[in-house]
């Protein structure tokens, strides 16, 4: 480390303090990064900045252990690479050992003058990227060199008999390999089936040894899973035995495992036990008990049915006045329905409904969820207005509570509004005012965030200031007459005339609501 040799070059005892300070703190990184070690011993310090270099250019040496590191460096020993030299080469750690070998010993048959761990590292480009007179001006081979003779010294003659093809017999034809061959020659069978019936419709198995097969088998013994089960799941014999064995004892203790352990296709609990896990713990949330396998093992796209068909089903009992259906069941909805006519609502409201509740379960966005069907179509009125209208009217009933002096009205109603309203005189408020802060809360949940909207006073500047004054710079969008007529309708029940006031927001020129002032005054 330079900073280590500057400081100490200097005889000052805090400079030499600092210095083994440094080293300390370097020797106990080292301890944790084998390859850190190794350089340290060669080279005797650490540059500065060597792990921030190697975490962004080789993340993978940071993690190789040592037993690595000593084979690579025995590879690279055979074509005289040093320590030294592969340690300024950090990729070459990185590489497959088998590789390393087999790109060296090419080298070192095409009679390179010397090879390098850059050689190694970029021996595809030495091979097909540089021609043989390249080679010889860089100084990597020698100019009185033939390359063609110097190769041909590496082929061998072939054995005399291998030059024509031997004719076997027909029962000799099939030439196994060593794993498949040590398969067929110490297990009989599975599942009470023929091993070469086993691996003709699970070639698969060849994959792993026989002493895994084997384990496997005697596992499966123990468990009681009968040859039937592991006849349609062939499968589980493609696996580690020490994962079988843990999925085993795992399921073992699950409810729905110790029922379903007499189906032909309990194995497949096993094969896919994460996303059997998964589900059930799904079916679990939802207060459900699934005692079937083709819910827990089948495939995705069949599972998400499932709740698409809860959901339906919740509602259809809603129509038909099961009061019950919201007590026995999880699925929580909004109060708004408790004031919708349920009986009333056709299969496209109903389903329209579900699908409101699903994708707003997934976190969509409540744009474009009414819009996909298109309720003006049918007799009843759609389900979206109704909403609309129970949410306005949520509203308007609040602010009248507010200027009653109803002082419970926002402990009970769980309707959210600004501190600012803390400071307004709402009993002054006029039928107007109310529709325009209703409007306005409205907008504000679904278009603004809330800043800036409210102008900020000091509240002791004026005791009583006037609500005008306060909303002067309410910036409102556009609001459907719809929407304006059903909040008249409302103020009318309460017994408010605000037939002036409302309309007089639109004018024969079409204005826009809120324009500058016009909407508090």
């Amino acid at each position: 480390m330079n900073l280590v040799r500057v400081i100490q070059s200097l005889k000052v005892p805090v400079h030499i303090c600092i210095a083994t300070i440094l080293i300390n703190h370097n020797r106990q990184y080292c301890r944790g990064v084998p390859f850190l070690s190794l350089y340290s011993t060669v080279f005797g310090a650490l540059p500065d900045n060597i792990s921030s270099h190697l975490q962004r250019k080789h993340p993978k040496i940071i993690s190789l252990s040592e037993e690595s590191l000593k084979c690579t460096l025995q590879v690279l020993s055979k074509f005289a690479i040093s320590a030294e030299d592969a340690c300024l080469e950090p990729h070459i750690f990185c590489m497959n050992p088998i590789s390393m070998d087999n790109y060296g010993e090419i080298l070192k048959e095409c009679d390179f003058t010397s090879i390098l761990p850059t050689h190694i590292i970029r021996y595809h480009t030495f091979v097909k990227s540089r021609t043989i007179t390249q080679l010889k001006n860089k100084g990597l081979l020698r100019d009185n060199v033939n390359m063609e003779e110097k190769l041909h010294e590496h082929f061998h003659e072939w054995p005399k008999e291998c030059h024509q093809y031997k004719n076997f017999q027909d029962t000799n034809t099939n030439i196994y390999p060593v794993n498949t061959k040590l398969i067929l020659d110490n297990v009989d069978s599975l599942g009470g089936m023929d091993i070469r019936d086993v691996i003709r419709a699970e070639p698969a198995i060849l994959k792993n040894n026989y002493q895994a097969v084997l384990e496997i088998k005697n596992l499966l013994t123990q468990y009681n899973i009968s040859d039937d089960a592991q006849q349609h799941c062939l499968r589980v014999y493609c696996m580690r035995p020490k994962t079988v064995r843990e999925r085993l004892e795992q399921l073992s203790n699950v409810k729905e495992y110790q029922i379903l352990s007499t189906n032909p296709r309990v194995l497949y609990m096993v094969v896919h036990e994460r996303k059997m896990m998964n589900r059930l713990n799904k079916i679990r949330a939802a207060q459900k008990q699934c005692y079937s396998l083709n819910n827990l093992v089948s495939s995705t796209k069949l599972f998400n049915t499932l709740e698409l068909e809860r959901y339906v089903n919740f509602f259809l009992k809603i129509r038909k006045g099961d009061t019950s259906a919201k007590e026995n069941s999880n699925i929580e909805v909004d109060s708004t329905y408790n004031n919708i006519n349920c009986r009333i609502l056709t299969d496209r409201e109903i389903l329209s409904l579900v699908l409101y509740e699903i994708e707003k379960k997934y976190h969509f966005s409540g744009d474009g969820i009414w819009t996909r069907f298109d309720g003006g179509k049918s007799d009843t009125p759609s389900v979206s207005k109704k909403l609309k209208q129970l949410e306005l009217e949520r509203y308007v009933n609040f602010f009248l509570k507010i200027r009653k002096g109803d002082t419970s009205a926002k402990e009970n109603s769980n309707i959210e509004v600004d501190s600012t309203y803390n400071n307004i005189n709402c009993r002054i408020l006029t039928d107007r005012e109310i529709l325009s802060l209703v409007l306005y809360e409205i907008e504000k949940k679904y278009h603004f965030s809330g800043d800036g909207i409210w102008t900020r006073f000091d509240g002791g500047k004026s005791d009583t200031p006037s609500v005008s004054k306060k909303l002067k710079q309410l910036a409102y969008h556009v609001i459907e007459i719809s929407v304006l007529t059903i909040g008249l309708g409302l103020i009318r029940r309460s017994h408010h005339d605000a037939d002036g006031y409302a309309w007089s927001f639109y004018s024969g020129s079409n204005k826009k609501i809120g324009r500058g002032t016009g909407l508090l005054k």
